[in-house]
């Protein structure tokens, strides 16, 4: 967070909320960072996610969620 500036490239963040290696409240608290510096970022929750998972586990896919946020973000005007 330190070197977070305007110029820092968009962020997307995916935490499990089964995780039991690194609590979720961290990712939520880095969202909240991001939204009130106005920086370009999305963040999804994997319900019942765990700490690590691919893209498609089976709790949710999310092949359209890193699909669209490259799509909107590496393919913007």
């Amino acid at each position: 967070m330190t070197h977070l500036n305007k110029d820092s490239p968009p962020i997307l963040i995916v935490h499990g909320a089964a995780d039991k290696t690194v609590n979720l409240d961290l990712s939520r608290d880095f969202d909240l960072i991001l939204t009130q510096r106005g920086l370009p970022h999305e963040f999804v929750i994997v319900q019942d996610g765990v700490y690590s998972f691919d893209l498609q586990p089976q709790q949710q896919d999310l092949r359209p969620v890193v699909g669209n946020f490259l799509r909107k973000y590496l393919l913007a005007p």
